[in-house]
């Protein structure tokens, strides 16, 4: 019930229209969705999009109080991405939910991706590692924005094996995020670089941080993982 009338809000909230460009994978279980991370709309968009009951696993930060007590209601779990010890408890958090049978959901980026041309931030570890010890497969998602569309795709499920070299699969992991989004850029229109305004990303990034201008830009780079 609860999750219901919440899809509600968020739906009417919502300002882009969904294209999702193939169906959600067969599960016979619950699992880790992926998902790139670009915007503030990521997180809403996804409490639409996703079946079922979930969790998200979210960075600390300055939030909006509407926004806060929607993922609260929605369930989430805080970590500090600078602190080993909140590093530590999320995880030990994570395997918990998905003990209980729900799915999470995490941004591997670990923040927004504002790069011009870099399809996919370094990822974190902690994906491969909640699924290897939870023994649950992850489901990689990708949301691109483009005018007022956000197109969704997914990709091929993902089972981690009990030893797994987790350098390895998180790389595997990243590949796969970056070529969902290029999936979708190659079904777009070519324009030609000489027809893009030179300052066009940087006009990109003031627009998406005016959206949410509670968010602190110097600190979420610096929660880039250095690759």
């Amino acid at each position: 019930m609860f999750k219901s009338l919440l899809k509600k809000i968020v739906k009417a909230q919502r300002i882009h229209k969904f294209q999702q460009l193939n169906k959600h994978p067969d599960l016979n279980s619950n699992c880790i969705y992926a998902a790139n991370h670009s915007c503030k709309w990521d997180g809403q968009y996804l409490m639409e999009i996703i079946p079922g009951e979930f969790s998200f696993l979210a960075g600390k930060q300055r939030m909006k109080f509407i926004d806060k007590f929607g993922l609260t209601w929605n369930g989430i779990i805080w970590v500090d991405r600078k602190d080993k010890k909140s590093k530590q408890a999320s995880k030990i958090k994570m395997k918990k939910v998905l003990a209980r049978g729900k799915s999470l959901c995490i941004f591997p980026e670990g923040t927004w991706n504002l790069e011009p041309s870099t399809l996919v931030l370094p990822l974190y570890w902690g994906v491969i590692e909640i699924a290897q010890q939870s023994n649950v497969p992850i489901v990689p998602m990708c949301l691109e924005y483009v005018g007022d569309t956000c197109y969704v795709k997914y990709g091929d499920v993902i089972h981690i094996e009990e030893k797994a070299d987790k350098k390895e699969r998180i790389q595997n992991l990243r590949d796969v995020l970056a070529t969902l989004k290029w999936d979708i850029w190659e079904m777009l229109p070519i324009c030609k670089r000489c027809d893009v305004e030179e300052d066009y990303w940087d006009k990109e990034i003031q627009r998406r941080l005016k959206e949410y201008e509670l968010l602190d830009y110097e600190y979420e780079m610096s929660c880039v993982r250095k690759g």
